[in-house]
């Protein structure tokens, strides 16, 4: 596994986390926030996907 599968992995693990965490929580507290978190995260998973199979092929 290289760097960058381990990393976005780490991320799973962690926004998983996180949503477990949240359970019972009310949701108009955090669900901004979270939402735009999540959305963030998905986007550097995203790029950094991308830039591993870009290295690969260069």
């Amino acid at each position: 596994m290289n760097g960058v599968d381990r990393v976005t992995t780490e991320m799973d693990e962690a926004m998983s986390q996180l949503k477990r965490a949240l359970r019972g929580i009310p949701s108009s507290a955090f669900a901004g926030s979270h939402k735009a978190l999540a959305r963030a995260v998905a986007n550097l998973h995203t790029e950094m996907r991308w830039a591993r199979l870009a290295a690969a092929d260069a």
